[in-house]
Formats: C-alpha cells, structure tokens, sequence
C-alpha cells in the first residue's frame, strides 16, 4: 500500500493508512499511534507569518510600502524606492548609499523561514535577520533560507552597493523545531523537524513515534502499511 493523499506533502499518492495529528502537552511530548506500519512521513503545521505588507499591494506614500519603514531616507534620482512595477517593490541605488526597507518584526534566539521573490537587474541584494545574519543574493528568482536571530529585531532588505532590484512576496515564518524518534528516549536527540520540511521514518523496532518540541505544536504524521 501507498501513502494516503494529503495536502501536505504534495507529492504523495493515495491510498494507505492515513494522516493524524499529534498536539503536544504541556511537557511538550507527544507520540503517535500504535500501528501496524512500516515507516510514516511526519511534518509539523507552519507557522503564522509575520511579515506586514509582505505582498507590496499597499503603499503609505510613494517611498514607503505600508508595514514597513526606509532603511536609510531615499534620495532620488540617486537612490529610489518605488512601487515599480505595481505591487512591487523596487531599490535603485548609484551607489551613494545603503537603501532599503525594514521591519522591527523578528525576536533574538527565534529560528525563522525567510522567503521572496526577487528580479535583480544589476548588483545584489542582501537580508538581514537582525544583526550578524545575513543572505546575499545575486539572481533573480524564489529565495528561501532558514537561520537564526542572534540579536536586533529589525528584518532588513537592501543593496550592497549599486543596484537596482524589485522583490514581492516577502515572508517569514518562525520555525518552531520539534525533534522525532522510535521511543521517548531517543526524541530527545532524534531528528529536528522544521516547517516546510518533512521527513520519512523508518519503523525498525516500534510502530510509535515519539516527538519533543514546544507545547501545542503540532505534527502530521501520514502512515504507511
């Protein structure tokens, strides 16, 4: 038998035993159903974005996307920023300056998804989450990376230099890690489970799974005969 369809992962086909969800305690433990299964593919439920105005349909004023503030003031014509084209949002710079946008939306020790589309058509990009993490970027396309707020709370977006880009579609998710293992034990140190992510496990010696992450978190777990 197969994996029984689901929204979450889209690949899997049909048929099988079917999904649960397993709600951590307020311990944060939690273990799946004793069944006659041979392996499951378990993902945790994603989280909120925090993101306000991630999507650039709205604007404050013509440098000013609704939800966030300048990152350093624009000065046009040698640096810009502009909802070029509609329900984008664009960052021109001749290379006086760094310009961008920001948002005070992150907090310190948090692990989060960072994604969003960007046209680059010249120079870089670079994302800051908070101080001392941070992606630059150098094509165009869907980014995504996940890492670590060490300090700040700021989320930046800018230019390394000369450049000009427009991005879209801004989201960041908080990625609340919950660890997967064959017994209550070995959840302590098994696997981390991320948003975004899941992970087939093989039932060698127990049809239980066992999860420790943080209360009221919830896993899906799709089982296999």
């Amino acid at each position: 038998m197969s994996y029984r369809d689901n929204a979450q992962p889209s690949n899997i086909v049909s048929g099988g035993f079917g999904t649960e969800v397993v709600t951590l305690d307020s311990d944060g433990v939690g273990q799946g159903s004793d069944q006659d299964c041979r392996s499951a593919i378990v993902w945790p439920d994603p989280e909120t974005d925090i993101v306000v105005g991630g999507d650039f349909t709205e604007w404050d004023d013509l440098d000013t996307p609704t939800g966030w503030a300048n990152f350093n003031s624009p000065s046009p014509p040698n640096t810009i920023v502009e909802e070029v084209p509609p329900d984008k949002c664009r960052i021109f710079s001749d290379g006086l300056g760094a310009l961008g946008v920001q948002q005070f939306a992150l907090s310190v020790g948090v692990l989060y998804r960072f994604s969003f589309d960007l046209n680059l058509t010249s120079g870089s990009c670079i994302v800051f989450l908070g101080t001392g993490t941070n992606r630059v970027f150098t094509t165009s396309g869907r980014h995504t990376f996940i890492d670590t707020c060490l300090s700040n709370t700021a989320l930046i977006i800018r230019n390394t230099g000369a450049g000009d880009f427009y991005m879209d579609n801004v989201v960041v998710k908080p990625c609340v890690p919950v660890r997967i293992g064959e017994s209550a034990a070995s959840a302590t140190a098994g696997p981390i489970l991320i948003p975004a992510k899941y992970q087939k496990f093989d039932l060698s010696n127990t049809n239980k799974l066992y999860f420790n992450g943080t209360a009221s978190k919830k896993v899906n777990i799709l089982w296999r005969s």
